[in-house]
């Protein structure tokens, strides 16, 4: 499990990724009209004002830009998305019958929501009203309303200013209980509390898992639910693990007694792959340890070049079909990257990020 202090920025991460803290709106960025009348020119014109997207994040900034710098970029960026809120008024004011009308009204409202966390507070009494205005009514899409919510939820957790990685757990739980109350039928819900249940320790994992699978999720989040609990329920056991490197060198678990052994999952495709590399490499590697990458491209020529070039360390191993590979699934694999480290005995003692990496090999030691 990742360690507390990661797991706040890990947990944003994979929230942003299935889109619960930044709503973008650049997919709604479709022409108003394929018409060439002044006034359909005035609409689409005004639209791809509207629907234009905002840079936001709820992430915290590079240390490396100057408090100053980040005051005004933040003070920059409230304002545009205060500007892009009452922008979107007057387009669904403007033209009450347009296709994207309604559209408009959830640009107002999530913007708006927006605005007060990057810091225009003047703005949450207008913000609250459009959001509960929004979502109240059940004439919008359901998705859309969803949108606006979890865009609410993530304010109101925001606003808490919480540093702590459980407490920030705790308060995203806490929003998906909420959400899944009101949206029970909505799938995305169930991600959150997926990305809940990634970070958290394991009986608490458990427990959130749990709820996932008593629910009316859908089948692909219980399956990754599943599949999650299946490898968490890998530690402490022996792990059948063998493959034939892409130099053509025979590995296999079993024959690596008295040795650490470190699996590091890549794919060339993350930005983070060098640095998965330097860590695995100048990390608290033990002397004698044995590291082997796995990595899940499909495109296993380029792989290949990628770990040349970034000197991967150990012994590599490829496979096209990816996730659905024999080793890949043999792992459960499903983050990436991603560290298993087994013991001396064989064991798996446990798995995480490259952060996790001292103390699940200082754990190998024991």
């Amino acid at each position: 499990m990742p360690s507390s202090k990661t797991a706040s920025l890990a947990l944003v991460s994979v929230l942003a990724f299935v889109g619960f803290s930044t709503i973008a709106v650049r997919a709604q960025t479709t022409p108003a009209s394929t018409g060439s009348t002044p006034a359909n020119a005035d609409a689409e014109a005004q639209w791809a004002l509207v629907s234009r997207d905002i840079p936001f994040s709820t992430a915290p900034q590079s240390t490396n830009l100057a408090a100053a710098n980040r005051s005004v970029q933040q003070k920059t960026v409230a304002q545009l998305l205060v500007d892009q809120s009452k922008q979107a008024n007057d387009f669904y004011t403007k033209y009450p019958s347009h296709p994207k009308a309604r559209q408009a009204k959830k640009i107002e409202a999530i913007s708006a929501v927006r605005a007060t966390q990057a810091g225009a507070v003047e703005e949450e009494p207008r913000a609250y009203r459009l959001g509960m205005a929004f979502r109240n009514d059940s004439s919008n899409d359901e998705k859309d309303r969803f949108q606006v919510a979890s865009t609410m939820a993530d304010a109101s957790i925001a606003k808490k200013g919480s540093t702590s990685g459980v407490n920030i757990l705790d308060e995203y739980e806490k929003k998906a209980d909420s959400l899944v109350a009101e949206f029970p039928k909505n799938g995305d819900v169930y991600r959150i509390y997926f990305g809940v249940m990634r970070f958290s320790p394991p009986e608490k994992a458990k427990v959130v898992a749990q709820k996932i699978l008593l629910a009316p999720a859908p089948a692909e989040v219980k399956a990754d639910t599943q599949a999650f609990l299946d490898r968490m329920n890998m530690v402490g056991q022996k792990v059948p693990l063998e493959f034939v490197s892409v130099d053509g060198k025979n590995f296999n678990l079993a024959d690596q007694a008295g040795k650490i052994v470190i699996a590091y999952v890549w794919t060339a495709q993350s930005p983070y792959a060098s640095v998965l590399f330097q860590a695995v490499s100048k990390g608290a590697v033990p002397v004698g340890a044995t590291m082997v990458g796995i990595n899940i491209d499909q495109d296993i020529v380029a792989a290949a070049a990628e770990a040349k070039k970034d000197n991967a360390p150990g012994l590599q191993y490829s496979d096209k079909r990816g996730l659905k590979g024999p080793v890949a699934t043999r792992l459960k694999v499903f983050d990436v990257p991603f560290c298993y480290v087994f013991g001396k005995d064989g064991h798996l003692v446990g798995f995480g990020s490259s952060d996790d990496l001292p103390s699940l090999i200082a754990a190998a030691g024991k």
